[in-house]
């Protein structure tokens, strides 16, 4: 990796938004949702920027060497802000890095915790559960979730 990038969501093409939200290796770990067309990728996009517009939130297409990577966010859950990040499988190696970025991001935004909800088909992750404050299992969507609760002022970047 030579370039970690990020840009407004309604940058990227709607086709390379719908190729990675409907790739079946992205979904595994995903909620549940219909595949993505032109139509509802532009709804979803539309939506994302106007979580983007929202005091405390931010929403961020990720590029990696200039390529379109996936995309990450702060954004509001229920009355507690989560952290989401959506990578392509070529692309999971440069979670970690996204992942820091976002814990300044939510400093910088004024955030004393973030959530960071992980599918539970996904391994259970050594560095988050070192930083995480309490790490619990819940429900959304009907779907199991590893639930980590992290205060970032516990964090070193």
């Amino acid at each position: 990796m030579n370039s970690l990038t990020y840009v407004n969501l309604d940058q990227i093409p709607n086709q390379e938004l719908i190729s990675l939200l409907n790739s079946q290796r992205v979904r595994r770990h995903l909620v549940s949702h219909d595949l993505f067309d032109e139509t509802s990728i532009s709804a979803w996009v539309a939506d994302k920027c106007r979580e983007d517009s929202k005091a405390k939130c931010i929403v961020r297409a990720i590029k990696v060497d200039h390529e379109f990577a996936g995309w990450c966010a702060i954004q509001p859950l229920g009355d507690q802000y989560e952290i989401a990040l959506v990578l392509g499988e070529h692309y999971w190696g440069v979670g970690i890095t996204v992942f820091k970025d976002m814990v300044a991001w939510g400093i910088e935004l004024g955030h004393e915790t973030l959530i960071f909800n992980l599918m539970s088909s996904r391994p259970k992750y050594k560095f988050l559960n070192e930083i995480a404050t309490s790490v619990s299992e819940c429900e959304i969507m009907n779907h199991a979730f590893t639930q980590y609760e992290i205060e970032l002022r516990n964090i070193k970047i």
